[in-house]
């Protein structure tokens, strides 16, 4: 055993990894690669779910956004019992393999996704949609291949689905200014232009994944990724967003477990998911539903709509000061009277989860918001407010009036009413209502 570890250390990095997980497998005589899985998301789901607690419960500041009206009273030792037994079912199935807790964690799932639209993360679906093959008879080689297929296709739509005029504004921006202290407008704006083989880079190693011939290809490229986002997130850089740790690390497990060369060794047939309609209906309909999004029929994040900057931003504006939300004001000096609440840094400060960008989820929230507070103004943004304002990345003047009137409220005034005044002034004359200022 010791012999082979030693030799296995001289093998590149993702090698020993692999050996590593399927020489373990061999102290456990029925674990099998799915299983592994299996077990490997109910924990990170658990793990998910701590990470993330105020977001389960319903005695919270932050608005309950209920799916049906029925939902609308709260009903907390409902809420805390389905929790509960969530957190049981998600437990028992890291230690036994057993379709009968993959049930109660769907029916659980189903009544707390009811319950609160805010609770509608991506990693949340993909675990749910990860779990599925294991909740009727279905053989080893099924699982994985839709297993496969599944995470394929996440990649491809996670790369199409950044391919827009905001994902290098933002997104790769923010990873220069972050990674590389990059400040010159000049520079920023080439490293913006090599941004677009990005969405090429995901999509073709998501296609890459397929082939015999290029899956290691694969394979290092997309680990390769998943740790570079684990390091951009991590306290050296962003110091943020840690409720995608899990979900990452799952993704690196699940890439060795089901693309290396061992794996394959063991079940060759890749299309083995199609002996059951199940499997290929679920799969159909995961794989086929992200292209309602560009319809705004489907949502962003049971899209695979993963880091695309191609979602919106709420805001709350009050002409008065609102002292429980006054932490998570933005744009202090460009205030001249009242603040701007960003309702996303609430909701990621006190539920470590950003708010899922549907307007039906910013409807009723700025419904409830507004029976609280009075005359406030509800605005969505695609740019967030305050990019423009912190890191002033502008090539020249008129292109920053041009990005501030489409993509920015500065700077903003408050009197009797509320309105922008750039070049010219916008009223806002319908209090109390959501406003998309550049969708």
């Amino acid at each position: 055993m010791f012999t082979k570890v030693r030799k296995s250390l001289s093998k590149p990095f993702i090698s020993q990894l692999n050996y590593l997980i399927f020489e373990g497998m061999r102290f456990y005589p029925n674990s099998t690669s799915s299983n592994l899985i299996r077990q490997a998301v109910a924990l990170f789901f658990l793990i998910g779910i701590f990470m993330s607690l105020p977001l389960w419960n319903l005695n919270r500041e932050f608005p309950v956004v209920p799916l049906f009206s029925i939902f609308s009273t709260p009903h907390i030792f409902v809420n805390r019992f389905v929790l509960a037994l969530l957190i049981f079912a998600l437990t028992m199935t890291v230690l036994f393999e057993n379709k009968r807790f993959i049930y109660l964690i769907y029916g659980c799932s189903t009544y707390l996704l009811t319950e609160d639209q805010i609770r509608w993360q991506p990693w949340v679906y993909i675990y749910l949609l990860t779990l599925f093959p294991y909740s009727y008879n279905t053989s080893e080689e099924q699982k994985s291949s839709y297993l496969r297929v599944l995470f394929i296709g996440i990649y491809i739509w996670s790369g199409i689905h950044k391919i827009n005029p905001y994902f290098n504004d933002l997104i790769v921006e923010s990873f220069a200014i972050d990674i590389f202290r990059l400040q010159n407008p000049q520079v920023l704006s080439q490293i913006k232009n090599i941004g677009t083989l990005i969405p090429i880079f995901e999509i073709t190693s998501g296609v890459l994944l397929i082939f015999k011939s290029t899956r290691s290809i694969a394979l290092y490229a997309l680990i390769t990724m998943h740790i570079f986002i684990l390091l951009y997130l991590s306290p050296f850089v962003m110091n943020g967003n840690y409720i995608v740790y899990p979900w990452n690390i799952l993704m690196v497990f699940s890439l060795l477990i089901l693309f290396s060369k061992t794996a394959f060794s063991k079940q060759p047939n890749f299309l083995s998911f199609t002996k059951s309609n199940i499997l290929v209906s679920i799969l159909l309909f995961s794989l086929t539903t992200p292209i309602l999004l560009y319809s705004n029929i489907w949502s962003n994040f049971t899209s695979f709509s993963l880091y695309s900057g191609n979602t919106s931003n709420m805001y709350l504006l009050s002409a008065k000061n609102i002292p429980h939300l006054t932490k998570y004001n933005i744009l202090e000096e460009e205030i001249k009277k009242g603040e701007i609440i960003d309702l996303n840094l609430w909701s990621s400060k006190t539920l470590n989860v950003p708010i899922p960008p549907e307007k039906r989820i910013f409807n009723e929230i700025a419904k409830q918001l507004s029976k609280e507070n009075e005359n406030v103004v509800f605005i969505t943004s695609r740019t967030p407010l305050w990019k423009r304002k912190i890191l002033q990345t502008y090539v020249s003047e008129s292109y920053k009036q041009k990005l501030q009137w489409i993509n920015s409220l500065s700077p903003i005034y408050f009197n009797d009413s509320v309105y922008i005044k750039i070049d010219r002034k916008f009223k806002f004359s319908n209090p109390n209502h959501l406003i998309e200022l550049n969708d």
